[in-house]
């Protein structure tokens, strides 16, 4: 659980609005969802990881929906106003800054030392999800979703992007689709039989894309 030290909470409908014991409102809000994190709080808020992870005594990264955390030293005008989602002029889905540092940081983590068509093409898997039925409606709920990305478990989905891996997630996100809809991906060495079942798409060096 996180810690609230000398603040009270106060629940109206999903948002949390943090006081300080005088009464005063800090103007700090955080909506808990499904597929927050601590890193992306942490840059939403303008503060490091590690003083959020120490003000909350918080160690991994996930956080579970309806939970709270405490924003050391942060007030609504720390907030990163990009958080607002909107549907940019070349691109097929919503997002905001957030989600396409997050979609560059899961290309580099699935397709970093992959040519740059696999890694545009791990973007367009994300975004033919949030486009599909079967998945999650928006980018940070599909890389979220539990048991769906290697890096999001061991971690390495918080290495930051690279220029590369994101002008790759800019050309998914307007569009460009190398693999022509394909849901999935995985390495030419994955033996799992349900996978291997999938009508392949695409194959890029060692990465196979399919339906």
């Amino acid at each position: 659980m996180f810690k609230m030290n000398n603040f009270k909470k106060v629940l109206i409908g999903a948002t949390i609005i943090l006081f300080t014991g005088s009464g005063s409102a800090k103007a700090i809000t955080h909506d808990a969802q499904s597929g927050d994190n601590l890193y992306r709080s942490s840059k939403t808020y303008g503060i490091t990881l590690d003083t959020l992870r120490e003000s909350n005594d918080e160690w991994d990264n996930l956080i579970i929906s309806g939970e709270t955390l405490e924003i050391p030293g942060a007030t609504s005008s720390t907030k990163n106003s990009s958080a607002s989602v909107e549907t940019k002029p070349e691109s097929v889905i919503p997002y905001n800054d957030e989600d396409l540092q997050l979609l560059g940081r899961l290309i580099r983590a699935e397709a970093g030392n992959q040519p740059y068509t696999a890694k545009v093409a791990v973007g367009a898997v994300v975004v033919n999800r949030v486009k599909s039925d079967k998945f999650p409606s928006n980018i940070s709920s599909v890389i979220y979703e539990k048991n769906q990305f290697t890096p999001v478990d061991n971690g390495m989905i918080n290495k930051p992007a690279t220029d590369e891996t994101i002008k790759a997630a800019k050309e998914a996100l307007a569009g460009v689709d190398p693999t022509k809809g394909a849901l999935f991906f995985y390495d030419t060495s994955a033996t799992s039989k349900w996978l291997l079942s999938k009508p392949q798409a695409l194959k890029v060096d060692k990465m196979v894309f399919a339906y």
